[in-house]
């Protein structure tokens, strides 16, 4: 009887599968077949027809695309790596703080950018280098440093450079915090026995604490590269990928291929075939990094 209950709950289960087949699994899916079709989104015809592998090839022979790849890959690893550093470093740094009142304003003052809407923080970077009156270029100017002054965002040296540094991407507030947590929850008899071990400072850091926050420590590397292989609004709003291509990023392209074809004419077929490889990539890059972390953590 308690089982025959039990199957009968299953059924309260039935509506949210149902939502998530159709507006979680059913779109990634359509997007799939999508990919290997001719589609400009019309409804007459010529407008859609299966074209096979042509979608992946065009895109394979575009050097724009590879391009494409070396920026998106500076632009998310760069920012990874150091990220991960800066972070481990401040939620040591908070998790020895004595005093509990000042580690809580520290706190408070890495979560408050995370309050600021990205959008918003993208257009205040897009004034910081203006060539005409962005602070950059004022400061650099009241410095004495004319010679350095340069239009940021339309030179092909540096905007790539540009996008790199904006926001300060080394500094990740949720990052230091989940370390932070990670490191709050070991025992303090753990802390306690590697001190009479003599494990302090560095030895401490590198032998205790990161191998029990490797957890979190890959979670952080996840979340990481898939933020970063998906980022493509910034570059969207400041540069337009641009000059020159010095700024394209695949996900950008996939945009312009959907919605800003120079044409007028929607590419939905390239587009969700850029998605599909976005998506194996993040997948396979996942996937592999998450294994090499574990194994590193249990060495």
């Amino acid at each position: 009887m308690h089982l025959l209950k039990a199957r009968w709950l299953y059924l309260w289960l039935v509506p949210t599968f149902v939502l998530l087949a159709i507006f979680s699994y059913w779109p990634p899916i359509l997007s799939l077949i999508t990919a290997f079709y001719h589609d400009t989104g019309g409804t007459g015809i010529g407008s859609r027809y299966f074209v096979g592998l042509a979608n992946f090839r065009y895109i394979f022979s575009d050097p724009t695309f590879y391009l494409a790849l070396i920026h998106i890959a500076i632009l998310t690893f760069v920012p990874l790596v150091l990220s991960l550093f800066v972070n481990i470093l401040i939620a040591e740094i908070l998790f020895h703080m004595k005093s509990r009142w000042w580690a809580g304003f520290y706190r408070f003052l890495i979560m408050v950018p995370m309050v600021t809407p990205a959008i918003v923080g993208t257009l205040v970077w897009s004034f910081f280098y203006s060539p005409v009156d962005g602070l950059l270029n004022i400061l650099l100017g009241d410095l004495g440093l004319q010679q350095y002054e340069h239009a940021w965002l339309a030179n092909n040296h540096y905007a790539l450079a540009a996008l790199l540094f904006m926001g300060i991407p080394f500094l990740w507030g949720l990052g230091a915090l989940i370390v932070l947590a990670g490191l709050q929850g070991v025992p303090d008899s753990v802390f306690e026995a590697a001190a009479l071990d003599g494990a302090t400072g560095w030895r401490r850091i590198r032998q205790i604490d990161l191998p029990l926050v490797s957890g979190q420590i890959r979670l952080l590397i996840i979340i990481g590269i898939i933020g970063g292989l998906q980022n493509f609004f910034q570059p969207l709003i400041m540069t337009q990928g641009g000059p020159d291509n010095a700024t394209m990023v695949p996900g950008l392209m996939m945009y312009q291929w959907a919605f800003d074809s120079g044409s007028g004419i929607p590419q939905y077929g390239l587009a969700t075939a850029m998605g599909t490889l976005l998506f194996v990539g993040i997948l396979g890059l996942t996937i592999g990094l998450n294994r090499f972390v574990r194994s590193r953590a249990d060495l």
